[in-house]
């Protein structure tokens, strides 16, 4: 079960795909504008330790961004 979620506004997909695998989350679409294209996303996580490692680590990268 993945109960534990971040969520992330991207427009970055292979960000945010290999973000994913790294982390061994699931994504989660959110919202879609009018052209269909998704840029609101959850990314879920099975236990709370995941969760705020991946949270940890986006928040390193978004720095040296």
């Amino acid at each position: 079960m993945y109960g534990y979620g971040l969520d992330i506004v991207t427009n970055d997909y292979q960000f945010l795909f290999r973000f994913a695998l790294e982390t061994g989350s699931l994504i989660e679409p959110n919202d879609f504008d009018s052209s269909s294209i998704c840029n609101n996303f959850t990314l879920r996580y099975s236990e709370e330790i995941e969760l705020e490692r991946a949270r940890n680590l986006l928040e390193f990268v978004l720095q040296g961004r």
